[in-house]
């Protein structure tokens, strides 16, 4: 068992001919990632500056387009 959008890039890109996902992937139910970091790091205003300057541009919704083929909810 995988995280499917791995699996499903490996069976496009890597397996050949060879690999096959089974099972529906328009069930995969989304999940939520995040980042750790020390508590109180001085990086958490960082990143989060970065990750909010990529949903304002647009860069985010073009990365969630190119690896899962339908734009961020």
């Amino acid at each position: 068992m995988h995280d499917s959008p791995n699996v499903l890039y490996y069976v496009k890109t890597a397996g050949d001919g060879k690999v096959k996902s089974t099972g529906e992937t328009d069930s995969i139910l989304p999940q939520q990632y995040g980042f750790a970091m020390q508590k109180n790091s001085s990086l958490t205003p960082k990143v989060n500056a970065a990750l909010q300057a990529l949903r304002a541009d647009g860069t985010y919704s073009k990365i969630y387009v190119k690896w899962f083929a339908k734009q961020p909810k």
